[in-house]
C-alpha cells in the first residue's frame, strides 16, 4: 500500500446496488476463494453510504484479472456495516487523512 493510499480518506464513487465490484462491498474479493461468488456481498445497497468516509487497511490484486481490491473501514461507527472489500476503481478520494 502506498503512503498516499494510507493517508487518504475515500468514499464510494457510485453508491448503489450494482453487483460489479465497485458499488457494493464484499466479504472477500470476487472469486478469490472457491466457495465465494458474486452473492457474497457484505452490503448489497450502498445508496445510503454516499456520505461515508473510509480508509484502506488492506490491498490485493487478483492475479488472473489484474484488478486491485481494497478492504475499507468506515471512519464513522454508524457506517461500519459497509466495511468490506471493494475494487479500488470504485472509490474516489474524499480528503487526506489528518493526524
Amino acid at each position: 500500500m502506498t503512503d498516499n493510499q494510507k493517508n487518504t480518506l475515500y468514499r464510494i464513487a457510485n453508491p448503489g446496488i450494482a453487483n460489479d465490484g465497485k458499488s457494493a462491498t464484499y466479504t472477500e474479493p470476487h472469486f478469490t476463494q472457491y466457495t465465494l461468488n458474486r452473492d457474497d456481498r457484505q452490503i448489497d445497497n450502498t445508496t445510503t453510504y454516499g456520505d461515508a468516509r473510509f480508509h484502506i487497511d488492506q490491498i490485493g490484486t487478483r492475479t488472473r484479472e489484474g484488478d486491485t481490491w481494497v478492504h475499507i473501514v468506515a471512519t464513522d461507527p454508524a457506517y461500519t456495516v459497509a466495511d468490506g472489500w471493494i475494487m479500488l476503481a470504485g472509490l474516489t478520494p474524499a480528503s487526506p487523512v489528518t493526524k
